[in-house]
């Protein structure tokens, strides 16, 4: 499965948008709810932010979702983009609570919230947790641990993206910028390098919401990590 940014694009361009019925965006102000703002000039989106901050108030958009999801468009969402607003809104979990879909655009059942699992869409006491027990692996001492480590792995796939590109031209997204995060990551978790590209490929079938079937394969896959590090507590 190579998903790449341009095919991405292109299969999002040829996708039926549904979206949320009676809420029309003012005149003259952006609409980020479509695909096209994302997808444009970086310089008229970054106009289109501005204006946005400009605006008194806070601007209601529609939500948009898939033309052959089986949800429906939610209510619609306000965009808050000012700093004090953000800064007001990340410390009142209260007032706005982010396990509820306040962190996607579109909103998805509880069930499924719950299923995926993601920290941003938690809300203390329980976000507090297990923010506290990752936080620990990402301490200054820690972190210049593994700076050797981070910079073998950032060479080893510049090197690799070279040499398999002898005419200087690549997808920086999928030769670099995705692969690398993720290979950090399976290393500091034991994943043997010739499994990389294929949890690489779950991963990204997973935030697309597609094969039931591959939270089932990583789970397995994990069980039989931890299993090699109770065996080789030491291997890497």
């Amino acid at each position: 499965m190579d998903v790449t940014w341009v095919t991405y694009c292109r299969g999002m361009d040829e996708q039926t948008m549904k979206r949320t019925p009676g809420i029309a965006v003012p005149a003259g102000l952006p609409d980020i709810s479509d695909w096209e703002f994302w997808t444009g000039d970086r310089t008229a989106r970054a106009e289109g932010w501005r204006t946005l901050r400009d605006t008194p108030g806070l601007v209601k958009y529609p939500e948009v979702v898939l033309g052959k999801s089986p949800f429906e468009p939610g209510a619609g969402y306000y965009a808050v983009t000012r700093q004090e607003e953000v800064w007001h809104v990340s410390r009142h979990p209260e007032l706005f609570c982010s396990s509820r879909g306040g962190v996607n655009i579109g909103d998805m059942p509880p069930e499924l919230s719950e299923f995926f699992g993601s920290m941003i869409a938690m809300d203390d006491p329980k976000h507090f947790r297990l923010r506290s027990i990752v936080s620990k692996g990402f301490t200054p001492k820690h972190i210049s641990a593994v700076e050797d480590q981070v910079k073998s792995v950032a060479a080893r796939l510049v090197d690799e993206m070279i040499e398999q590109h002898p005419d200087r031209t690549a997808d920086f997204v999928q030769t670099f910028a995705g692969p690398f995060p993720l290979a950090i990551i399976c290393e500091m978790m034991g994943i043997p390098r010739e499994d990389h590209q294929k949890v690489f490929e779950w991963t990204n079938v997973i935030l697309g919401v597609g094969d039931p079937g591959v939270p089932r394969l990583l789970r397995n896959a994990a069980h039989e990590c931890a299993g090699d590090q109770r065996l080789r507590p030491g291997a890497r």
